[in-house]
């Protein structure tokens, strides 16, 4: 879980479909570095609320 956590998690055109229509409450799965970064690019993207 990620809440309250103070960063920003961008991800690129390379992510799945699925990324852009991730609405507030989705439940997904991601990977990514933690650089204890402000800002953090995600690795992989999965919304499991919307899979098909």
């Amino acid at each position: 879980m990620l809440r309250n956590l103070q960063k920003v998690f961008i991800g690129s055109s390379q992510l799945p479909n699925d990324y852009p229509v991730t609405a507030i409450g989705d439940s997904v799965a991601i990977t990514f570095d933690n650089d204890n970064q402000d800002v953090v690019v995600v690795s992989t993207f999965k919304n499991k609320t919307n899979s098909r």
